[in-house]
């Protein structure tokens, strides 16, 4: 075999058993995701409690293993974990909300430095596959009950022991202003549309025809249409345009004092005739209720339209 050969075959050799190597080797799973939810980092003192909340994000088929994690009770000399929670703690995948509460038991003579201790989470997948991730420590201030340096004053440009003040965050304005402003606007137009339909509306003064076919039209709605109450609502209309009481022998001169309703005199000594046999004989239209109430309807939009260009 020339040195050439040799070259080659032990290049595909190398080549073959990485192959085989890389074949067999198991993909590494995912990794947890931990979202960590700290308290505020200065303030504290003795015995005040710290709520931690951390949510983990477990791969699929994994299972957080709850042995893992701190246990209740004392961790060091001056801090307790008295209050450990889950939600959905024994689901295998998705999210799982943890809850630390810690209670400081350290009485500082001056302010100073302390840290909630770090720890490592596992979890166990179908395969008895282990991984871990590490949750971090959280570092915080604490103050005494107490101050002993009293040549400290509050404000003073020469007092470097309490922090500035927290200056507040701003808020995004756009949404609320908008909602407001889209409320301002409905308002004003159902405030329009009131004055509309109850005839307030300045400057905008419906006539009585127009008045007349609007009760009409709700009157149509109603489950048990009400044929009196519209013949009523009519005579209304005819009286208020005339300005007093008008019947069926005072249509000439309606009709004379107000000529723009003169084409549609058929039509109102129709209304007026089934008028006085409705109320005064108990007769009623050859149809049934609604079609009165539709003929009703159509007159006055006659007059009311009448009543516009007059």
């Amino acid at each position: 075999m020339t040195r050439s050969s040799a070259i080659v075959a032990s290049s595909w050799l190398l080549g073959l058993m990485l192959a085989l190597a890389i074949g067999v080797t198991p993909a590494r799973a995912a990794d947890i995701d931990v979202a960590v939810k700290n308290p505020r980092a200065y303030g504290h003192v003795v015995g005040d409690r710290l709520t931690r909340g951390v949510r983990f994000t477990l791969p699929d088929g994994y299972r957080l293993e709850r042995t893992s994690l701190p246990g209740q009770g004392k961790l060091n000399y001056w801090l307790d974990l008295v209050a450990l929670s889950f939600d959905a703690p024994d689901e295998r995948g998705g999210r799982v909300e943890a809850t630390f509460v810690y209670q400081l038991f350290y009485a500082p003579l001056q302010a100073g430095r302390r840290e909630l201790p770090s720890f490592t989470v596992r979890a166990v997948g179908p395969d008895d596959d282990v991984i871990e991730a590490r949750v971090p420590g959280f570092a915080f201030t604490m103050s005494p009950l107490i101050e002993l340096q009293s040549e400290a004053e509050f404000g003073s440009q020469n007092n470097d022991i309490m922090l500035p003040d927290e200056r507040p965050g701003l808020r995004d304005v756009a949404a609320p202003r908008r909602t407001a402003l889209i409320s301002v606007v409905i308002a004003w137009v159902a405030v329009l549309a009131w004055a509309w339909i109850s005839d307030r509306l300045p400057g905008y003064k419906r006539g009585p025809f127009a008045l007349a076919a609007a009760r009409l039209k709700r009157l149509r709605r109603g489950t048990e249409p009400a044929t009196a109450s519209a013949l009523r609502v009519l005579h209304r209309a005819f009286d208020a345009t005339a300005g007093r009481a008008v019947f069926a022998e005072d249509l000439d001169g309606f009709v004379a004092a107000h000529p723009a309703f003169a084409d549609l005199r058929d039509e109102i000594d129709t209304f007026f005739a089934f008028s006085r046999r409705f109320f005064f004989a108990g007769v009623e239209s050859n149809g049934d209720r609604r079609h009165t109430l539709t003929e009703l309807q159509r007159l006055a939009e006659q007059c009311r339209r009448r009543e516009a260009r007059a």
